[in-house]
C-alpha cells in the first residue's frame, strides 16, 4: 500500500478518534472520516469557478493537508515537515504555499505563530469550516485517509489541484446502486462505495485553474494511486482506500 512509504497514520488512533468526534462522523468505520470542504472554495454561488482557481499549486496542495487534519471547529496545527511529509514536498514549498493561501479571503484561512512546549517556533491554523447540517449545499466530504495513509503524497501536483475538485463534481447514480433516493438521504450515502465523475474536462480544467492537458495528467495520476477508476463513459471516485 502506498502508505507504507510515508509514517503511517492508524484511523484507529486517538487522533483519528479525536478528529471524528470533533466533526461528529460516525467511527463504525474509521475510513470514512473526512474534511468538511466548502464548496464555495471550489464554485461560486453564480456557478463561476471559486479562489480555489487561483491559488498557487504548492497551496492547494497544502490547503488539503492541513484540512485534512482540523478538528471540528477548523483548527489545526501540523508542522511544516509533517505537511511536507504528507504533501510529497519540501519545507520550503509549504512555507511558499502557506504564504499564497493568505491571498484567500481572512476568515477562510488564517495562520498565526506559536510556542511549543520545548519553547521553538510553530504554526497554527484556521480554515472556515461550513456548519456540519449545511451537507451537499455547502460542503462535500473530502476523506481524510487519502492524505494520511499516503496517497496525496504521491500524486502529481496537477493531481492535488484537481483532486477536491473532483469529489466536487462527484455525484451519485441511483440506477447503478439501485437504491431509491430516499434511501440515499437516509444516513445511506456515506456508505455508497464509489461516487461518479462525469464532468466535462474544461469544467474540471477551469474550476481547478490548470489546462486540459495537466486535467488528463492529474486524473491519469489519480487512477495510478487507485483513487479512480475508469467506468465506461465516466470514473468512479472511490471512497475508502483500494485493496
Amino acid at each position: 500500500m502506498l502508505g507504507s512509504l510515508v509514517t503511517r497514520w492508524s484511523p484507529f488512533s486517538p487522533e483519528a478518534t479525536r478528529l471524528g468526534m470533533n466533526q461528529g462522523e460516525n467511527m463504525s468505520n474509521p475510513y470514512k472520516l473526512f474534511f468538511r470542504f466548502r464548496r464555495g472554495l471550489i464554485q461560486n454561488e453564480g456557478g463561476q469557478p471559486g479562489p480555489w482557481r487561483d491559488l498557487p499549486l504548492a497551496s492547494k496542495a497544502v490547503f488539503t493537508v492541513i484540512g485534512c487534519h482540523c478538528d471540528g471547529s477548523g483548527h489545526a496545527k501540523p508542522g511544516q515537515d509533517h505537511i511536507g511529509d504528507r504533501a510529497g514536498v519540501t519545507r520550503k514549498t509549504v512555507q511558499k504555499g502557506t504564504k499564497g493561501l493568505l491571498s484567500l479571503p481572512e476568515e477562510e484561512f488564517t495562520v498565526s505563530q506559536r510556542w511549543t512546549s520545548s519553547g521553538r517556533p510553530a504554526y497554527s491554523y484556521d480554515i472556515k469550516l461550513p456548519p456540519a447540517d449545511g451537507r451537499r449545499k455547502q460542503w462535500f466530504p473530502l476523506r481524510r485517509w487519502i492524505v494520511h495513509e499516503g496517497y496525496f503524497s504521491q500524486l502529481t501536483p496537477s493531481a492535488q489541484a484537481l483532486l477536491p475538485v473532483v469529489h466536487f463534481f462527484a455525484h451519485y447514480d441511483l440506477d447503478i446502486y439501485d437504491l431509491e433516493e430516499v434511501e440515499v438521504r437516509e444516513e445511506r450515502f456515506e456508505d455508497l462505495p464509489f461516487l461518479i465523475l462525469d464532468a466535462q474536462v474544461s469544467a474540471m480544467a477551469e474550476h481547478t485553474g490548470i489546462s486540459r492537458r495537466a486535467v488528463y495528467v492529474g486524473l491519469s495520476s489519480l487512477e495510478k494511486a487507485g483513487l479512480i477508476e475508469r467506468s465506461q463513459m465516466s470514473w468512479k471516485v472511490l471512497r475508502e482506500p483500494p485493496d
